[in-house]
């Protein structure tokens, strides 16, 4: 089983490919033109597949795949970061991996920041309680407070949209169905906004790929991601997929201003 992952939640883009013995990062400065980079960012997955003999090359003469010469087989998988992070790299990723989906029906696993920053802590042996937080604007972050080891879902040990892994977004505040990490996150508690400051209670705080007072860093490991890439379930069919990968409806931040200033309506 072979995958690529693209995760798009911040600037500086991750990838990874992967296959049952083998898996390879990536990081790509995309210069906020990530869409314009997908098909050499894809390209750089696919040659270290090949590289691997995880991807056969195809015959001479042979016809180019539908999807722009992505070569994954139906029995392989996508895998999309769910954020939360930058709204303009999470729209174009996941639009891109559910277009490729689609179109060359291929099962999709989402997985979200905190559940991959989660599931390293406990590859190192952290237990107990911890607070997640990645960063957001004017010096807030979204935030989780989690148990750790999370509860195993299924044989995987990942959560899925079905059989989410840990808390309830009722007891955060937030209304179900809400929240940074979109439909296709794996945990059912929805991060909520907060200081970028350490857990009041003093359990340890953790800021995912970066660091603030009464906090250490936490860059969410290739290893950890691999694991659950090969073993977190994959959703297939336009319902499910877009459950993974929703349709992101977000107004930009001129559209926002000029409702203000216009007295919109929609304010």
């Amino acid at each position: 089983m072979r995958y690529f992952f693209l995760d798009a939640s911040s600037p500086l883009a991750f990838g990874q490919a992967g296959d049952a013995s083998h898996h390879q990062p990536f990081t790509w400065s995309t210069q906020m033109n990530l869409a314009a980079r997908l098909p050499a960012m894809v390209a750089e997955m696919q040659a270290a597949l090949a590289a691997w003999g995880a991807l056969a090359e195809p015959a001479a003469g042979a016809k180019a795949p539908a999807g722009g010469g992505f070569r994954l087989a139906a029995g392989d998988r996508l895998g999309v970061c769910t954020g939360p992070g930058s709204l303009t790299g999470l729209r174009v990723a996941l639009s891109f991996v559910r277009a490729l989906a689609l179109v060359r029906e291929l099962p999709v696993v989402g997985i979200d920041l905190f559940t991959w920053g989660a599931r390293t802590l406990e590859a190192r042996g952290v237990r107990g309680p911890v607070r997640l937080l990645a960063p957001a604007f004017l010096g807030q972050a979204f935030l989780v407070d989690l148990d750790l080891p999370l509860p195993s879902s299924g044989d995987s040990g990942l959560g899925s949209a079905d059989r989410p892994l840990a808390g309830t977004s009722e007891s955060d505040g937030a209304p179900a169905g809400t929240g940074p990490t979109g439909a296709g996150a794996t945990l059912s508690q929805h991060p909520r906004l907060g200081p970028r400051a350490g857990a009041p209670d003093g359990r340890p705080t953790f800021g995912l790929r970066f660091a603030a007072e009464g906090m250490a860093r936490l860059d969410p490991e290739p290893a950890v991601l691999h694991e659950l890439m090969l073993g977190a379930p994959a959703h297939t069919g336009w319902e499910a997929l877009l459950r993974v990968a929703p349709l992101y409806v977000v107004p930009s931040q001129a559209e926002l201003k000029w409702a203000q200033t216009h007295d919109h309506p929609g304010n």
